[in-house]
């Protein structure tokens, strides 16, 4: 009887820390960039050390404020198993929201690291937006959820500071420098008489 109680919480440890171990991790990349008002730029959404994927499907959050998204791609590592089906729900910028981004393999399954899609946006105000995922759902070949690690990004965006322009520095510079010669020449005009 002990045996068999040893036995089963051994296979509960190993379960578990299987588990843990096989987690896949959705991130955002870049995790941190930096941008000025009107850069466009896109992010990457990248499943790491995933096995037997052969659907997914999540959200993605931004400040609507700072980021307008203006396209999403989907990415080859899905498509690496066969044809794809893609869908995308709704790209809603007054809320900040992507939709159900999703793809679903039509036979067969991949295991490994890769991009799953790209967004683009253009930045259009300046300030700090944390780019999420949400909602994901991970499907493997036996139709069993998978539940990744999640690693979000952060987008800042500062104003430039505007250079001096170089005509008016320079006029003003000329101006100074004919003041100047002209205040010379009647100093020495004045010493002469």
């Amino acid at each position: 009887m002990r045996l068999r109680r040893l036995l089963a919480l051994l296979l509960f440890v190993c379960a578990v820390t299987r588990s843990a171990d096989a987690a896949p991790l959705l991130q955002v990349l870049p995790v941190n960039s930096n941008h000025v008002i009107g850069d466009v730029f896109s992010v990457d959404i990248r499943i790491t050390d995933v096995i037997d994927l052969i659907s997914y499907q999540f959200d993605l959050g931004f400040n609507q404020t700072v980021l307008l998204a203006t396209n999403v791609l989907w990415g080859p590592f899905l498509q690496t198993g066969g044809s794809t089906i893609t869908a995308i729900g709704t790209v809603d910028n007054a809320a900040g929201l992507i939709d159900s981004i999703a793809e679903v393999l039509s036979a067969g399954s991949v295991t490994g690291t890769g991009v799953l899609a790209s967004v683009q946006f253009q930045v259009i105000g300046s300030g700090i937006s944390a780019v999420t995922l949400t909602n994901p759902f991970l499907f493997d070949e036996n139709f069993v959820g998978l539940a990744p690690t999640i690693q979000n990004a952060t987008v800042t965006v500062t104003t430039p500071v505007p250079e001096p322009a170089i005509l008016p520095l320079l006029a003003s510079g000329l101006a100074g420098g004919v003041a100047q010669h002209l205040r010379k020449r009647r100093g020495e005009a004045k010493r002469r008489k």
